[in-house]
């Protein structure tokens, strides 16, 4: 009887033990504990003998399948082993993140783990989308995330996948909002604040989708919204010839008047040669005399009588003139709200014509066509050298 007593006893502490065993050889050797399964997986994970790590994981989830650690290594294992098994990868952290929930205290750990799991299997997917998500949810938990059992795999590996899945994407604007945030400075960019025109608009929306063009930047000296070009003027007199050709009925000789008094007028066209002695027309300047267009108000708000240049404005082109359609700056991003000139109210930006000088932005009331808005934007004068300097910025991190 008390023999009997005494094997129930061990059989008692036996089964009691917390531990977890294998039924792997059970008859030959004494079986492998749970814990015993999951340090032989890690070791075997870090030595990159991930298909021997996937056997460990897969026992240690049998012993007891309610723990999530098994289905993270699991996860981890199938991504990098020889057949890159993404699909159970992709399953397993899954598990790993349903299974998290029984361990509170380890919760976020397993959670913030399997994302960064997800973020690399979705970038060898090409589901780069889904990359910058779960790297979002990863750091924005542990903006200092260190993978326990890989120390290659932390927050500023990442951050680099997260910059490729943008290129990738062609997000070129956010990629370089967030390089430069991140501290990285370009030399092929620059930032201005200046006009830019409504060219294009929805008209059937009340609040209407409008379409911006970058100008060449101008001074606007008067405030009135738009680019005063200089006056226009004839460079020589109404006659078009100097005093001295002058017939007396309107025309010109087709030589001098040898009997020309000098400071007459014959023609009474107001040609001054006394402010232009040189008698020559296109002088390249406003005589008193020469006909002028007298429109521009820009130093007078009525006729003034002389002659008013042009507004100061930046020749991008060197055109000589100032163009309405800056071609030469490539937008990379602007600010998120610009200015309505005319109306003084302020506008949505929508989205940014990456590499072109265009842009979206919504509001209401509906703007006018050629009217102007104010913003601040950053551009480059070479969008290829920009991609250049992005890649090689990325390259050597």
């Amino acid at each position: 009887m008390r023999k009997i007593l005494f094997i129930t006893l061990i059989l008692l502490f036996v089964f009691s033990c917390t531990e977890k065993y294998s039924d792997d050889t059970f008859l030959s050797q004494r079986p492998h504990t749970y814990n015993w399964l999951m340090e032989k997986a890690w070791i075997s994970f870090q030595e990159t003998d991930f298909d021997r790590a996937i056997e460990y994981f897969q026992t240690a989830a049998n012993r007891d399948a309610t723990k999530a650690e098994p289905y993270l290594g699991l996860g981890w294992s199938y991504a990098r082993s020889s057949d890159l098994d993404l699909e159970n990868a992709v399953s397993n952290f899954g598990r790993a993140t349903q299974f998290s929930f029984f361990e509170p205290e380890l919760e976020s750990l397993y959670t913030n783990e399997a994302n960064a799991g997800l973020a690399i299997v979705s970038f060898a997917n090409g589901d780069y989308e889904s990359t910058i998500s779960y790297i979002d949810l990863v750091l924005n938990a542990d903006p200092g995330f260190i993978f326990r059992y890989d120390n290659a795999i932390t927050n500023f590996s990442l951050e680099q996948l997260k910059y490729y899945s943008q290129f990738y994407m062609q997000n070129i604007s956010e990629l370089y909002e967030e390089l430069i945030n991140s501290g990285y400075v370009f030399t092929t960019v620059q930032q201005m604040t200046a006009q830019a025109g409504v060219t294009k608009m929805d008209e059937t929306d009340l609040d209407g989708i409008h379409i911006g063009t970058i100008q060449e930047p101008y001074v606007d000296a008067n405030s009135d919204c738009a680019f005063n070009h200089s006056e226009e003027y004839d460079d020589y007199g109404l006659d078009g010839c100097p005093n001295n050709f002058e017939d007396g009925l309107g025309g010109c000789f087709a030589e001098a008047d040898t009997n020309y008094v000098f400071g007459s007028d014959p023609n009474s066209d107001s040609y001054d040669e006394i402010t232009n002695p040189s008698g020559l027309d296109g002088n390249g300047m406003w005589d008193v005399g020469e006909y002028l267009n007298d429109s521009n108000i820009l130093d007078d708000l009525y006729n003034n009588s002389i002659w008013d240049d042009h507004e100061v404005f930046t020749d991008v082109n060197g055109d000589d003139s100032w163009d309405s359609d800056n071609t030469v700056f490539k937008l990379l991003f602007t600010e998120p709200s610009v200015q309505s000139c005319e109306l003084n109210l302020t506008y949505t930006v929508l989205d940014v014509d990456e590499g072109d000088n265009t842009f979206t932005f919504q509001g209401s009331p509906v703007m006018n066509n050629d009217d102007t808005i104010i913003l601040t934007y950053t551009y480059t004068t070479n969008y290829g050298l920009f991609i250049n300097e992005l890649l090689g910025l990325l390259a050597n991190q």
